[in-house]
This record gives structure tokens, C-alpha cells and sequence, in this order.
């Protein structure tokens, strides 16, 4: 049995450590709580140490992380102490990073930026939610924003949202935005929009090739999974005719 403690104050300045190393640990931190030879929580303390990170990849680890372990307790009592606890780790670099692009930045930066909106915002911080919901179906909104707009509106949105993101869908040509689109239609929260974008999915709206991004994407989604599964079950025939 491998036994981990982190000592008072080792990552009082997390810059001590090379963004390599710091990625390392986060990742060694959380596996080791995957493979059951450490208590979940130790990682999760570990996790709130970065909460002053800005390096892309160390927080895309932990992001990566998050969000693995947020699908395993998503029905648990206490899932709403872990989304306040997400909302506490990316509080800091989103002030930070901002919604706007800055002249010169790297190209990580805009990676950094749609991530940690989006985990921030999913996590529950309304003026996020507000944001998004102001900016969708604006005109020149940033391809690198879009997905963090649609993803956000669909969470906490309707059946109005929802009609307007599958007529997006219908009338976009570009492939990479309908993907976008596709993935935010699996993230709404009531059940029978997510059973209407299933049927979406194979509708002859959607490519063949495309379909299963959507599916995936209703799968994925706490409130969705087992309609996906009843829905998979239902067409087995048809998807086992397409993909075989």
C-alpha cells in the first residue's frame, strides 16, 4: 500500500515546481486515487492548491480529472459540495483570463480561456451563466467562445434553446461549428429535451458519421445516461446496420 501526505505549505508557490512536474503530480495524485491505493480526497486537496495555476496544461489535467469524478458522484448527496468546490478552484484564473482575447497572447491562452469559462461557469457561477446567455446568438462571437456559450445556454436552458441550437444545426454548413453545436445538445437537463435530441441525432438532419457525437454527448450527461442507454437498446438494429 502506498501511503501519500502533502506537508503544511510544500506548494505555498506551486512556481517552485516546473509546469511538467506540477502537471505529474496532479496526474500521479489522481491516479493513484483511481487505482484505490489512496483516499479520493487526498488528490482533491492537492487539486486546491493550484487554485492560483494559470499553466494550460496543469489545469487541463486537473480539469480532466474533475470531470471524470464529477460523472462518478453526479447522483450522490453531497454533489452539490463538490460543485462549489470546482467553482473554487477556477475562480481565480478566471478573473484572470477574462472573457476577451488580449494582443499577443499564446495560443494555450485561448485554450486556457474556453476551459476554465465553461468548468466555471458548468459548476453553477451565475454571473458566467448570464454572460453566456447574453452573448449567444450575438453576431462576431469568437469561434473559440462558442463552445462555452452553447454549452453553458444549453445547461441551463429550454425547449426555446433547444430549437434554436437544432436550427443552427440545420442551416450551419461548417462542419466544425455543427460539431459544437452537436455536443451542447446533449447537455440540456430535462430529460424530455434530452429524449428529443436523441431523436435528432438520427434524424436525417444529422450525417451518419455525426450522429454518435450527439448520442455521446446525451450519454455523457448525468441526466441523460439512461435514456441514451433505453435509446441505444430501442434502435440497436438500425445503429448496428450503419456501424457494423
Amino acid at each position: 500500500l502506498v501511503r501519500v501526505s502533502y506537508p503544511e505549505g510544500y506548494l505555498k508557490n506551486e512556481n517552485q515546481l516546473s509546469a511538467p512536474d506540477r502537471l505529474g503530480l496532479i496526474r500521479d495524485a489522481f491516479d493513484l486515487a483511481r487505482s484505490g491505493e489512496t483516499q479520493t480526497h487526498l488528490a482533491l486537496e492537492l487539486a486546491f492548491k493550484f487554485t492560483q495555476e494559470e499553466d494550460y496544461t496543469v489545469l487541463s489535467e486537473i480539469t480532466t480529472n474533475l470531470a471524470k469524478l464529477e460523472s462518478l458522484i453526479a447522483y450522490e448527496s453531497f454533489y452539490q459540495d463538490f460543485r462549489n468546490y470546482g467553482r473554487e478552484i477556477y475562480s481565480s484564473i478566471v478573473k484572470k483570463v477574462g472573457w476577451d482575447k488580449r494582443p499577443g497572447e499564446k495560443h494555450t491562452n485561448s485554450l486556457l480561456r474556453s476551459m476554465v469559462l465553461y468548468r466555471f461557469g458548468s459548476f453553477g457561477d451565475k454571473e458566467t451563466i448570464k454572460k453566456a446567455q447574453k452573448l449567444f446568438g450575438s453576431k462576431g462571437l469568437d469561434p473559440d467562445l462558442r463552445g462555452v456559450v452553447y454549452n453553458l445556454v444549453a445547461e441551463n436552458g429550454g425547449l426555446k434553446e433547444l430549437n434554436t441550437l437544432i436550427k443552427m444545426y440545420q442551416e450551419e454548413d461548417n462542419q466544425q461549428e455543427r460539431d459544437r453545436i452537436g455536443r451542447s445538445l446533449g447537455l440540456f437537463q430535462d430529460k424530455a429535451l434530452l429524449e428529443k435530441t436523441l431523436a435528432f441525432a438520427i434524424s436525417e438532419d444529422v450525417r451518419f458519421q455525426n450522429s454518435l457525437q450527439i448520442i455521446a454527448s446525451v450519454w455523457g450527461n448525468p441526466n441523460g445516461r439512461y435514456s441514451a442507454w433505453e435509446f441505444v437498446k430501442k434502435h440497436w438494429k438500425l445503429l448496428k446496420d450503419r456501424y457494423a
